[in-house]
């Protein structure tokens, strides 16, 4: 498996719609887990087969 460098993890935070590893966009999302703090989630390349965990946090919260 190739390493997730500092530099993939960049390009994917300035656009999730593609696999960090080899650009594709055909990416499925799969199980999420959360914690008091955080929700991830597990998504995969359909492309390069090759899986990556995203980890999300609160950046904001705005009156409805």
């Amino acid at each position: 498996m190739p390493e997730l460098t500092e530099a993939h993890k960049k390009e994917l935070l300035k656009d999730p719609n593609h696999c960090p590893y080899c650009g594709s966009t055909d990416i499925q999302s799969g199980d999420r887990n959360s914690d008091d703090n955080w929700i991830s989630q597990d998504v995969s390349c359909n492309d390069c087969e090759l899986e990556w965990e995203e980890i999300y946090t609160l950046s904001s919260i705005e009156e409805k």
